[in-house]
């Protein structure tokens, strides 16, 4: 069986002549919550549950008030003790050195693979500058550094 052969159109199937009262005339007697859209459908047994639920004494309720003040307590030293840790200098720091010269050593094999390609970079892109400049330098300076001298002595022979 091939693809387009298993999918087939959909079909439009008409209800025939029917109003619209007929088809919803009970909605008013719906057992959803309209305004929600909840529907109630019965009780679960966790329902029962909750009618042999013991009720707390004031020192049980005070007792967990007091775990959860703790537990609030416990929550707020610990961002305290964060903000230390995080403000202490490096040299209490017992791997610093070895970071540091994991680092040095780091920073210094990047250099030796990074500069030399930054530089040929550098020197391509101004390089066709240079030359312009430095043609336009020898043809400004060339009569004057060898021309005129080279003439001056061509003339002394002539004489």
């Amino acid at each position: 069986m091939k693809l387009w052969e298993a999918v087939k159109e959909p079909e439009l199937t008409s209800l025939g002549n029917i109003t619209f009262e007929e088809l919803y005339g009970h909605a008013d007697e719906s057992p959803f919550n309209t305004e929600y859209g909840i529907k109630f459908i019965g009780k679960e047994a966790d329902d029962d549950e909750s009618k042999h639920a013991k009720e707390l004494s004031m020192e049980d309720e005070g007792a967990a008030d007091d775990v959860i003040d703790e537990s609030v307590d416990m929550a707020n030293n610990q961002d305290a003790n964060l903000d230390t840790s995080a403000a202490k200098p490096t040299d209490s720091n017992p791997f610093a050195d070895v970071f540091e010269e994991n680092l040095r050593e780091l920073l210094s094999d990047t250099l030796k693979n990074i500069l030399p390609q930054l530089l040929e970079e550098s020197v391509k892109k101004a390089l066709p500058k240079f030359d312009k400049r430095a043609k336009k330098t020898i043809k400004a300076e060339v009569p004057n550094l060898i021309l005129k001298p080279l003439n001056k002595e061509f003339n002394a022979l002539n004489t």
